[in-house]
């Protein structure tokens, strides 16, 4: 996930790739030339289509819980957003336990 955020970013730490990152979606949007805020809400939208119930299904292409909470690691350590203001959601399916557990677990 390091990796990924620095290669997108074209930064050489974490908290600058966030900061860009930030900041080039509040310019995207009209909101000013600032990075993260604190009190601000981050909303994370995932694809649980392939989730009938709360559980992951095996060899399905889920979402990797792994994977989301690295991302949500990333964004309380390095972007200094509070966790109380992450939203991870699916409009219409049950996020799987397993993303669940591995977010609490950090």
């Amino acid at each position: 996930m390091a990796d990924a955020i620095l290669n997108l970013a074209g930064a050489e730490t974490l908290p600058e790739a966030w900061d860009l990152l930030f900041r080039s979606f509040n310019i995207e949007y009209g909101n000013g030339d600032h990075g993260y805020q604190a009190g601000e809400k981050i909303a994370i939208k995932v694809n649980m289509n392939n989730c009938t119930g709360t559980s992951l299904p095996s060899k399905s292409g889920a979402n990797s819980p792994q994977a989301m909470s690295a991302l949500i690691v990333q964004l309380v350590e390095d972007a200094g957003v509070a966790g109380a203001d992450i939203t991870v959601y699916d409009a219409s399916r049950a996020i799987g336990q397993q993303i669940i557990d591995a977010i609490q677990a950090n």
